[in-house]
């Protein structure tokens, strides 16, 4: 799976992914992105169909500084994470 688009809602201070996968990936499962030798980490907040497949999006999880909206990532162009492989995290 490849993420399609990225959203930072800084009012909430989360990170919102959207890919589309022909797989059934429940609401509540985690998923794992590698940026930069790092893992960042995302829960599936909704999953709708589009067409044959299914059009997801997930948010950020994990600890506050680890996150892409942080104050260490603060340089980062999101248009980065467009493209990039996600995978589904293992229990």
């Amino acid at each position: 799976m490849k993420i399609e688009n990225v959203e930072m809602q800084d009012k909430i201070g989360v990170t919102i992914i959207e890919i589309s996968s022909n797989k059934i990936i429940p609401i509540r499962s985690k998923l794992i992105l590698l940026y930069d030798n790092k893992e960042h980490y995302f829960e599936v907040i909704n999953v709708r169909t589009r067409n044959t497949f299914l059009h997801i999006k997930a948010k950020e999880i994990g600890y506050w500084c680890d996150r892409f909206n942080s104050e260490r990532m603060k340089n980062l162009d999101i248009r980065q994470l467009i493209g990039l492989e996600i995978n589904i995290a293992a229990d």
